[in-house]
């Protein structure tokens, strides 16, 4: 957020106070005191005395400061200190002109306050958590104290000594404002918004007429193009892959379903392959940057917003994302909360350290950007979706000896923490384990609900299991995974068909074991040429028939098909799916974290993970 009416009067204050060169002095403050002696050098001609060529004298020093160059406000404050000065010595009881001087410094003392106004303004816009924030409050007290002096002073040699001082504490906050609002952390802009949009929000192109970068760098993310360099895909490094084309067994895929996908995306109106890309105004600034709690995007849309929301106040009211803001999307992947990754519920928005020491508001209190850092909307630890936009790793804060014990250090080297620090996952909200959509499109009543409260079959979908305080799958990684891709590598040749998975060993460099949700499930394929169909299951883009309206797999699969661009021969079978997916939230505080005998005492299949048995007792 650099180009905000506020950065613009912080900017507009710097070139004040440090600008180019100009003629005499830039303040029109002490233009009457000017006059002043200008007419009183006038009348002093002819044959002067002593008292008044000295007089004279003085008035012509006064008059070549009034003359002389100024480049900024500091400048202006200097020169005016001198000349108070000399006119204070030259005429101490001359009340006029005692008068003028104090007049013309109420007036500069007032365009220092401007400047510090603005500073004020400034820092009014910043959250409470920008780092740079506290040193330019300090910096900001500093300048209104010496203002406060200067404008209690009634001796004019001595106030324009200290208007001067004020003015350059000023300067130094204005510099140090800068410097904190360059660090980011914007909580609101409503008079920003409103002198750029008179006529409030219209769409992104409201938020770009000063955040003119942001459209661009937005277009180059993994989060706008879902898509980019499969860095991570092992086989497929340097090629153009990522949600568009991944095939998973939660809903399968997104072509052809893009209205109901879309909603968790940034964008608004990704509703078929004609989607606009380049267009600014499709992006959705509002679901990030939304701090009212108020903004929601109506289901079904391809991500439009709730048409019954007033965007305005909203738009005006913006600020650094929170866990809520990502928590809409993130949180409620594949179709409700906790859904799909597992250690991703909504219950980690506002939650304690019980439950995730970071997250937990008595603990580190984290807000998702702490660890998802990002640059130029780029934001780190997209690896499992094949743009890489920066990693996330535990080592990153902890370094890599971060026990007091050598043994517990020693096993850092090839075991990630998340493997001993979330001894299980879902432990507040259950999670999808299993997903069989040979069993949907079948009229149940009543619908089964498991202990979780949870429901067990959904006609549209299928049949779930849910699970809570799930032990997580442990595999060797390094980074690097396969992943299936719609007519790419999207035939199989064994059984179950691995979706995604990590392709590290025992063997590979820098492998480690981590923890992962093992999702189980049974999903449509061709059963001529073993391919993992795509299929039409929301919306009448593709075809009349979507299998969520006609509950008919054959046209389901045929419209998915062509639209995905896939061969479909007419003959469809069901088939067994898994897919990994990595667990890295929900850590438990220390006393939690897996004891020695967790896994060392039949707790692991070791001889799996490629071992000749248990390394203990080697």
């Amino acid at each position: 957020m650099k180009r905000t009416i506020v950065a613009t009067m912080l900017v507009a204050l710097a070139f004040m106070l440090c600008g180019p060169a100009y003629a005499a002095l830039q303040t029109s403050s002490m233009d009457a005191v000017k006059m002043e002696v200008e007419n009183r050098d006038a009348l002093l001609t002819g044959d002067l005395d002593k008292s008044q060529k000295k007089l004279k004298k003085t008035f012509t020093q006064v008059l070549k400061s009034f003359a002389k160059e100024s480049q900024s406000q500091k400048t202006d404050a200097k020169l005016i200190k001198g000349i108070v000065a000399k006119l204070a010595k030259a005429l101490p009881a001359d009340k006029v002109m005692q008068d003028l001087l104090h007049e013309g410094m109420d007036a500069f003392h007032a365009e220092i306050l401007a400047g510090l106004t603005d500073v004020n303004r400034g820092l009014n816009v910043l959250d409470d958590t920008n780092k740079k924030k506290g040193s330019a409050i300090k910096a900001r007290d500093k300048a209104q104290a010496d203002c406060d002096a200067a404008a209690a002073a009634t001796d004019a040699k001595l106030r324009a000594g200290l208007m001067k001082k004020a003015q350059a504490k000023v300067t130094g906050a204005a510099k140090s404002a800068m410097k904190a609002y360059k660090k980011g952390g914007l909580t609101t802009h409503e008079e920003a918004f409103l002198s750029k949009n008179p006529e409030g929000y219209k769409d992104a192109t409201s938020c770009t007429v000063c955040h003119t970068d942001a459209a661009d760098h937005i277009k180059a993310t993994g989060h706008w193009n879902w898509e980019g360099l499969s860095e991570n895909v092992e086989g497929h490094e340097g090629h153009q892959h990522g949600k568009t084309d991944l095939i998973n067994n939660f809903c399968i895929a997104i072509p052809s379903n893009e209205p109901r996908c879309t909603q968790c995306h940034i964008g608004i109106g990704w509703s078929n392959k004609s989607f606009d890309h380049e267009d600014a105004s499709n992006i959705d600034c509002l679901i990030c940057h939304d701090t009212t709690g108020t903004y929601a995007k109506q289901p079904k849309t391809a991500g439009a917003p709730d048409p019954e929301l007033d965007l305005n106040p909203i738009a005006q009211a913006v600020g650094t994302p929170t866990r809520a803001n990502c928590g809409k999307c993130h949180f409620f992947a594949g179709g409700g909360d906790n859904v799909k990754h597992g250690d991703l519920a909504a219950a980690i928005a506002d939650t304690t350290r019980e439950y995730d020491v970071h997250m937990g508001t008595d603990g580190g209190d984290f807000s998702c950007q702490r660890c998802h850092t990002s640059f130029e909307h780029g934001i780190s630890g997209q690896n499992l979706h094949s743009r890489n936009e920066g990693e996330v790793s535990c080592i990153g804060c902890h370094g890599d000896s971060p026990h007091d014990g050598e043994l517990m250090n020693e096993h850092v080297e090839r075991i990630a923490c998340q493997t001993c620090h979330i001894p299980a996952f879902s432990r507040q909200s259950p999670t999808k384990m299993e997903w069989y959509w040979d069993e949907a499109g079948q009229d149940v009543d009543p619908i089964p609900v498991d202990q979780y409260g949870k429901e067990t079959y959904n006609k549209l979908k299928g049949r779930f299991v849910w699970g809570m305080n799930v032990r997580p799958e442990l595999r060797w990684y390094d980074g690097q995974w396969k992943r299936v891709m719609i007519n790419v590598n999207d035939q199989y040749t064994e059984l179950p068909a691995v979706l995604a998975e990590p392709t590290a060993d025992i063997d590979t460099p820098g492998a480690k074991l981590y923890p992962f949700k093992k999702m189980i499930g049974k999903q449509a394929a061709d059963q001529n040429n073993q391919t993992l169909l795509v299929p039409h299951l929301f919306g009448m883009g593709p075809g009349p028939n979507p299998y969520w309206a006609v509950f008919d797999w054959d046209l389901a699969l045929a419209e998915g098909a062509a639209y995905a661009g896939q061969t479909y021969t007419g003959d469809y079978e069901f088939i067994d799916t898994v897919m990994y997916l990595s667990v890295n939230h929900e850590v438990a505080p220390a006393s939690q974290a897996l004891s020695c005998n967790a896994c060392h005492s039949g707790g692991i299949d070791f001889t799996a993970l490629g071992y000749s048995g248990d390394p203990r007792d080697d």
